[in-house]
């Protein structure tokens, strides 16, 4: 009788350690969920909460919601862009990038890319960035679009849209600059 009574107590020391392993894999769940699931909505958040871009036009073909950020060091940023097609032409694999000469620890991390834009028409998107490790100060940065450009036309007569076509071909498609760019100041304090 007593290998019973043995075994009886191994059973329910099992069951007490099965137990206690399954509320601390439930606590380490919640853990890596809270920790990791606010940074997401956190994000999402701050996308939902910046203000939208102005509507871009002819006279304003880069709209930014913000032209001045002020962040910290290792902050993420959001920031909402519209980009309107004033040429004659359509745009496909339209992109925007941001550049602050001097600053190269400001990166994007999302960006609005890939896009096609027919001619008179505009996008709208969220831009993300990350600063990284730079100085604390001002930069005047630039948002500047560009797109693949099918030019139609001749070697001497190109499609005003390019700047030069292969001599013979009667169209080409090259990744230009569409010429249009905003300037932002991004100021990262300490």
């Amino acid at each position: 009788m007593k290998l019973k009574k043995g075994a009886l107590e191994l059973s329910v020391n099992s069951i007490v350690v099965l137990i206690i392993a399954v509320v601390v894999l439930g606590l380490i769940l919640t853990f890596i969920y809270s920790t990791f699931g606010n940074v997401s909505t956190s994000i999402e958040e701050r996308i939902g909460n910046e203000p939208e871009a102005a509507e871009p036009g002819g006279d304003e073909p880069i709209t930014l919601s913000r032209e001045t950020i002020i962040t910290h060091i290792s902050d993420q940023e959001v920031m909402k862009v519209g980009i309107y097609n004033p040429s004659t032409g359509s745009w496909t694999g339209t992109s925007i990038d941001i550049s602050c000469p001097g600053a190269t620890g400001i990166v994007l991390d999302k960006q609005f890319n890939g896009k096609n834009l027919v001619s008179g028409e505009f996008l709208t998107g969220t831009l993300l960035f990350k600063v990284g490790a730079v100085s604390p100060q001002k930069y005047l940065c630039s948002a500047k679009s560009t797109s693949n450009i099918t030019c139609v036309g001749t070697a001497g007569n190109p499609h005003a849209d390019c700047v030069v076509c292969t001599a013979g071909s009667p169209a080409c498609k090259q990744q230009l600059s569409t010429g249009y760019s905003k300037d932002i100041v991004i100021e990262v304090q300490k």
